[in-house]
């Protein structure tokens, strides 16, 4: 029971060093980054797998990368996030104000982006409808 006490331990930890250097990210501006390589699933080396996912922006002109690192518990639920990242992608990150080579990647900014998507497409083509 020891063993597993310690994984879900380092896993907290290393949730709340990234909660806490990210701190405040929400208020950041965002901007949008290509994804440069296709994601690097890393062992569990601490107990736990985490997917590294590459990605460049520009920041008035200056090209800037960044990596977005994501810790799970469960190498399934790895595998399915790691499936929405490919090279060439798109994605929403946000900057830090006054240093734009410090960027972070939040959950909540790719879901509206996609549903941005979706609305777009669905108003570029309007599902038929058939009544009168």
């Amino acid at each position: 029971m020891g063993f597993f006490t310690d994984l879900y331990l380092i896993y907290i930890f290393k949730v709340i060093t990234r909660w806490t250097k990210f701190r405040g990210s929400r208020s950041w501006d965002t901007n949008e980054a290509t994804v440069t390589a296709t994601p690097n699933k890393t062992p569990a080396t601490l107990g736990y797998p985490t997917l590294e996912i590459p990605y460049k922006y520009r920041v008035n002109g200056e090209l800037y990368t960044g990596l977005h690192e994501e810790p799970f518990l469960l190498l399934d639920s790895l595998n399915t996030f790691a499936a929405r990242f490919t090279e060439g992608d798109r994605l929403v990150i946000r900057i830090k104000p006054d240093c734009p080579g410090i960027s972070t990647v939040l959950e909540a900014d790719q879901i509206a982006s996609r549903n941005e998507l979706r609305m777009a497409k669905h108003a570029l083509n309007p599902p038929y409808n058939q009544s009168l």
